[in-house]
């Protein structure tokens, strides 16, 4: 799998292009802008399959419409976050005054969902914390997690805005520490990292996740 990162809009959102270099089956993911650069990118594919959403927030959603309407390719966002595409005050677009276009979901997820590009398998893993229905994308294949802002490199999403739930993200991160072997992390926002570097380096994950600390 060929996971091409791309920083847009004014919050810094990671919006991943990911495609099967056998079949040519790609995906963006967190189109939070759809710039000519991911555009030209998306280009090159032979088909885009999805549209992937880690959640809900309108950062990472701002121009899901835009993203389908160019590309054809149908919404994927769990069920718990589906209403954020809707206008569902949990898509904290109240904060910047300004209302994303409004559009429903094609695909609604659920942990142990899969879908596939090409031959490779993504395992949906629902991580709840900084929003209700956050999810990762794991790709045991190709040995990557895409985490949207459940995890990021040396800290976690925030979790004290609307549908912020501290207990929930603590568990989302347990089971991500207690993934075996080495996988390379994409997370929402800043670099890519890799899960063994979060595990030694990452105050959230190196030490015993038994209560919320901040």
């Amino acid at each position: 799998m060929v996971i091409k990162q791309f920083p847009v809009g004014e919050m810094g959102v990671n919006c991943y292009v990911l495609y099967d270099e056998k079949t040519g089956e790609g995906a963006v993911v967190d189109p939070g802008r759809f710039t000519e650069e991911v555009q030209a990118e998306v280009k090159k594919l032979k088909k885009v399959k999805y549209i992937l959403l880690t959640h809900g927030h309108f950062d990472h959603m701002w121009e899901v419409k835009k993203t389908k309407d160019i590309t054809g390719a149908p919404i994927v966002i769990s069920k718990a976050d589906a209403k954020c595409l809707e206008g569902d005050e949990n898509n904290l677009y109240q904060h910047v005054g300004q209302e994303p276009e409004w559009i429903k979901g094609d695909i609604f997820i659920d942990e142990g969902d899969e879908l596939f590009l090409g031959d490779e398998k993504i395992k949906v893993m629902l991580t709840p914390g900084h929003s209700p229905g956050s999810v990762c994308y794991m790709m045991e294949e190709s040995k990557a997690i895409l985490t949207g802002d459940t995890l990021f490199c040396l800290t976690c999403g925030r979790i004290d805005m609307e549908g912020g739930d501290p207990a929930a993200m603590l568990e989302s991160l347990k089971r991500l520490k207690a993934i075996e072997g080495e996988y390379d992390v994409y997370p929402g926002h800043n670099r890519a990292t890799t899960l063994q570097h979060e595990k030694v380096r990452n105050r959230y994950l190196k030490r015993d996740l038994n209560q919320w600390y901040w």
